[in-house]
């Protein structure tokens, strides 16, 4: 009895170690080291959307709002991250650029983190003139609205489970 249990002991080890492993391998892709296409990449970013606008637990027409502020906030930060690639490839050591080389390409970056933040604005103005309050604080707490520390996962309903909605449905706030 007790052989038994020693070795189903050290099958459990094995399986706690191995399990993880093989599951992280799988999740690295076909071509090793994690590559995807584009195509992949883009499938990735509109599961996520769909994921955290199912969890926000938004009414349709606030749901269609929401996803239309979030693919504009990626398009605008694909923008500036292309500026910072750019700014990155001049202030490289072996670039050898100048002076007004690094200033020119630092000022680019400037204006493009400063479009990138005005998008940002912009777009959650909009989008909360179209959410009620639970939902504005749901998308709040999930990071589809600017909330400082970036998009979060595994908001809790009010009894610490679930997703509840708890707001009888939609209706925007207007000017409030």
């Amino acid at each position: 009895m007790r052989k038994m249990l020693m070795i189903m002991a050290v099958l459990a080890m094995v399986a706690v170690v191995l399990v993880p492993a093989c599951a992280q391998q799988g999740r690295r892709g076909r071509r090793g080291g994690g590559q995807m296409s584009e195509a992949e990449r883009a499938q990735m970013r509109e599961q996520m959307i769909e994921r955290m606008l199912e969890q926000a637990g938004l009414t349709d027409d606030e749901k269609a709002a929401a996803k239309a502020a979030l693919i504009a906030k990626q398009e605008a930060r694909r923008v500036l991250a292309e500026e910072l690639a750019k700014l990155r490839a001049v202030a490289a050591d072996d670039a050898g650029a100048t002076d007004e080389e690094l200033q020119e390409a630092l000022t680019a970056y400037r204006a493009a983190m400063t479009q990138y933040h005005d998008t940002i604005e912009a777009q959650d103005a909009a989008l909360v003139e179209q959410l009620s309050l639970q939902s504005e604080v749901r998308c709040m707490l999930l990071g589809i609205l600017q909330n400082g520390v970036g998009m979060r996962g595994g908001m809790r309903g009010p009894d610490g489970g679930g997703r509840g909605r708890g707001d009888g449905g939609g209706g925007g706030r207007g000017g409030q």
